[in-house]
């Protein structure tokens, strides 16, 4: 018996902590995710914050916001798989994606990441259906 479809990961995701929103599309078979929020979208020096730490030197300079930060998700039995990179190190991790569907509080994903695939890390984002006006106000 084949096992069903993953989620959707496909909608607008609070990051862990709430400090970005990244919206998963399609893209081609798969699916891409882009960041298009920050909480704080300016650095120190007042102009918006930029990747700065890319491995590959010719992406550096970028503005965050636009950037695509998940790539090539597609389904794995009942998650999603594939990169994301990381704008604070600069690298990019295989990750798996888990929808986790929650009608009460929102749907929740499970993002893992991991570096030789020993070393891994999980966050949880959050499912939102709008992006916040302006930076968020400090509570």
């Amino acid at each position: 018996m084949a096992s069903a479809a993953p989620d959707s990961p496909a909608g607008l995701w609070f990051t862990q902590n709430e400090g970005s929103i990244i919206k998963i599309a399609p893209c081609g078979e798969n699916f891409c995710g882009t960041l298009i929020w920050l909480k704080e979208p300016d650095g120190l020096d007042g102009k918006p914050k930029s990747d700065t730490l890319n491995e590959d030197s010719t992406k550096r300079g970028k503005p965050l916001i636009g950037l695509e930060i998940l790539k090539n998700l597609s389904a794995d039995n009942d998650r999603w798989r594939g990169k994301a990179y990381n704008p604070e190190d600069g690298k990019t991790y295989d990750i798996t994606f888990k929808v986790v569907p929650d009608e009460a509080a929102g749907d929740k994903a499970e993002i893992e990441g991991c570096v030789l695939k020993i070393l891994c890390k999980t966050d949880v984002f959050t499912k939102t259906q709008a992006v916040p006006k302006g930076p968020s106000p400090s509570p």
